[in-house]
């Protein structure tokens, strides 16, 4: 007498038929999806082998990594392996496609964020949610040194720190992002200055109220501030220049220059970043002057100078901000006909659109200390400069101990 079959067996048993039944179609399916994969897989392959690298993305604004040179000591070291899978990322097919995608899908989710760019409308805000206080106080201690040991000499020292885009255009922040984090960087630099030797400025408010004005002040797709940005810095720091470094130079009224739109195309490191290929570009200006084409601007790393104060050759590249003059260098000078006053910036990239109004009265040099070798106190003393501009984005002062050397030289 067989055992009489329950609801559970009865259900088993059909599964186990059905299953028998569809078990061709199921092996067609797996062979059929194995097939593609294969195909996309050695098709991607292939492509990759045929494809030509790059050495340089335009859409990135930065050099690919090429196909590294083998060796037992890189291969030992994991140099090898490590530069063979950045090879394989940045010359994959289409990857200018893909990561216009991968941003397209981000903003699709409401993540609003692709490369540690947040995107918000037309605007692109890099990021800087984990600033160091470490670097900010070893930079904050160097200059005060420095200072210290220039106004002992006479020289009067302006330190002015910019604002990050995410510190100046809180309007165009993505939706509850909030400005907590911003605020409490800001206090955090107004104290590390607040036993200043010499004159401390915050432009950051200097340029987030004209922005709040409705001016236009900031790239939306860069980190930098745009000439008109940099006309306001410059008047901030003019005005808080003693009487007796500026010699009786007033800051020029800004009827004085004339702005010149040279393109209308720019896309900065925010935009190569973030991969929103959708975001419209921005405009560059000049703000040009009587005689700013007889200026030479001389690049003390190279030798190699240059007449009148901006490389319009930029222009039509990608890199476009280097407009106002040239690429980052340890020292660019310019000069001017005729005896003039001397002011020395230390600076990171932001200076390098502020300068040219400085140049309408003074000779300027320009030092980067991230790439000058030698001892900047005594490259002011031998330039005679009148005063000193420590000219820096906030992000340059807490990303890395950028101004630690700045005292080398002063206990001389």
């Amino acid at each position: 007498m067989s055992a009489k079959e329950n609801d559970a067996d009865i259900l088993h048993r059909e599964y186990l038929r059905r299953e028998h039944e569809l078990a061709p179609q199921s092996r067609v399916g797996s062979i059929l999806l194995t097939v593609i994969f294969c195909v996309i897989l050695g098709g991607g392959a292939i492509l990759h082998l045929i494809t030509p690298d790059r050495e340089y993305s335009e859409a990135e604004n930065r050099r690919l990594q090429t196909l590294p040179e083998f060796s037992l000591e890189s291969l030992a070291s994991g140099k090898y392996t490590s530069e063979v899978t950045a090879y394989l990322s940045d010359q994959f097919p289409a990857r200018d496609a893909f990561v216009t995608l991968k941003a397209a899908s981000e903003t699709a989710l409401l993540r609003r964020e692709n490369g540690g760019i947040m995107i918000s409308g037309d605007w692109l805000v890099a990021r800087n949610d984990y600033p160091s206080r470490d670097n900010l106080g070893v930079n904050a201690d160097a200059a005060e040194k420095f200072v210290a040991a220039l106004g002992s000499r006479g020289i009067p020292t302006v330190a002015a720190i910019a604002g990050r885009t995410a510190d100046v255009a809180a309007a165009h922040l993505p939706a509850l992002y909030g400005t907590a984090a911003q605020d409490k960087l800001w206090r955090d630099i107004n104290s590390a200055f607040s036993g200043f030797g010499g004159t401390y400025l915050n432009l950051r408010d200097a340029v987030a109220d004209r922005l709040s004005a409705g001016e236009d002040v900031v790239f939306r797709t860069d980190h930098h501030w745009n000439a008109l940005g940099a006309y306001y810095a410059y008047r901030a720091i003019m005005e808080a220049l003693p009487e007796s470094a500026v010699a009786g130079v007033t800051p020029r009224g800004i009827d004085y220059f004339t702005r010149e739109c040279v393109t209308e195309e720019f896309y900065g490191t925010s935009y190569s970043k973030s991969g929103a290929s959708w975001v419209a570009p921005d405009k560059i200006e000049l703000f040009r002057f009587p005689g700013d084409e007889n200026l030479t601007v001389t690049v003390a790393d190279t030798g190699e100078s240059h007449t009148g104060l901006y490389y319009t050759d930029y222009l039509s590249v990608r890199d476009k901000y280097s407009v106002f003059l040239g690429e980052n260098a340890g020292r660019v000078d310019i000069t001017g006909e005729g005896e003039r006053p001397k002011i020395v910036l230390v600076k990171d990239s932001f200076a390098q659109s502020i300068a040219p109004f400085f140049a309408a009265d003074f000779d300027v040099v320009l030092i980067d200390p991230r790439y000058f070798s030698a001892p900047v106190y005594t490259t002011v003393i031998e330039e005679n400069a009148a005063a000193v501009v420590i000219l820096m984005n906030a992000d340059a002062f807490t990303s890395s101990p950028v101004l630690r050397a700045l005292p080398r030289g002063t206990d001389r």
